[in-house]
This record gives C-alpha cells, structure tokens and sequence, in this order.
C-alpha cells in the first residue's frame, strides 16, 4: 500500500486492462530522504462499468507485479488467472499482454479476526502452529459455509469443538475450508489457476479443484 494515499508515494492506477508496457511506463521515481531512489508501480483499478467487472469494481496495488513476474518465471502464455492468498485474498486475471482485471475479498483478514478476537480463540490452534492440514475438518468447514453461510460455519466451528471432540487443529481445518468456500468467487471461470500464498489456503483448495478436474498449479514459498 506504499502508493496509496495513506503510502510514501501516491501513483494513481491504471485502468484495466492495463498493458503491461503501460504498468512499466507508469512507474514513478522518487528520491526519499534515508533511503534514496525509490521506484513505485502504479497498479490496476477494475472500473465497475467494465464488461464482466464486479458492479463495485476492484482495485490491485502490488500483486500485480506478483502476477507478471510468475508468468515470465513458470512460461505461462494465454489467459491465466492467479488466486493470492494473503491478508486479503486475490483473484489477478492476465493475459500474454495485460492485466485484465481483479476480485479481492477480506477473507485472510477476517479469518485473523476470528481466529484471535472472538469466542472462537481458546478453542483453535494459530496458522502458524499448524502443520499437515486436516483435510476432512477442512471439507466439513467447506460443506458448512455453503451450506449455512459463513457467519452459521464460524459458530459451527465452536460447536464442532465443544460437542464433537475436535482438537484445536481441526477447529482451525474447519474455518479454513469455511473461509475458502466463501472464497469460491475467486476461483470461477476456466482459465488455468495458479495459487500462491499462505499454504494453509493453496494446498487444501488446489486439492478439491484437481479433484474437480480443474487445471490448477500451486506455487511455493520459493516463488511466491
């Protein structure tokens, strides 16, 4: 967020799709006391009047370079759409020559929020203490949020504690695959997916959509 407004240097975004020789034009210099020449990318707005777009448009600021730099390390070519997992959860659809558009949702946010700020919290273990996700925990918090929404998985999580026995780990599996599902929005259409991020998101997910068939690839903490 150094190029918003609350950042160092405010760079407007470009619209998209936004060319990638455009994303280079746009880059602004700035020569910031202590620490020197500086170069900021301007990253990409999706109009809500653009044809497909969300009707409350997007905005990227960062993960759109993310986006271009994977494409040119894996030798992706066409249409591909990448799913980043981090604080806010991103779907950056590009192509051989732009940045076609972007859908964020809070889900990283709002799963920290649960995780350390509600009722919840004693009955969970941290990410970062989690190791091999339990994967049927993690399918049942997937069926809850579809089936009851995310607020109703959330609770079910609790319950799935105090009156199922599950361990802390599967309490945390379980509000994965509710948020995930929540997420699902981000993995429509059928363009190949490349997911990067917080593994505890890119693991489990990739492993439903290869079992739907889907042509996914996951990239590792080495790339991503």
């Amino acid at each position: 967020m150094i190029t918003s407004n609350v950042g160092l240097f405010e760079v407007p975004h470009l619209p998209a799709p936004a060319p990638y020789e455009a994303l280079a034009a746009g880059i602004c210099r700035s020569d910031l006391p202590g620490l020197g020449e500086i170069f900021f990318v301007p990253g990409v707005k999706t109009l809500p009047t653009g044809i497909g777009s969300d009707p409350y448009g997007d905005v990227l600021r960062g993960e759109e370079v993310e986006a271009v730099g994977l494409r040119e390390l894996l030798g992706l070519r066409g249409e591909v759409s990448f799913v980043h997992y981090g604080s806010h959860h991103k779907l950056i659809r590009t192509d051989d020559q732009s940045v076609l558009g972007s859908l964020t949702t809070l889900g990283g946010e709002l799963l920290s929020a649960v995780l350390g700020h509600t009722i919840l919290t004693s009955g969970t273990a941290a990410l970062s203490t989690l190791g091999e996700i339990d994967l049927e925990w993690w399918n049942r918090g997937w069926a809850a949020g579809k089936q009851g929404g995310f607020a109703r998985a959330v609770f079910s999580g609790r319950l799935a504690g105090q009156l199922l026995g599950a361990a802390p780990e599967q309490v945390t599996a379980f509000l994965l695959g509710a948020v995930s599902q929540q997420d699902a929005v981000l993995l429509e259409g059928t363009a190949p997916l490349v997911l990067y991020g917080h593994a505890s998101f890119t693991g489990p997910v990739a492993g439903r959509l290869w079992g739907e068939g889907r042509d996914v690839q996951v990239v590792g903490p080495e790339l991503g």
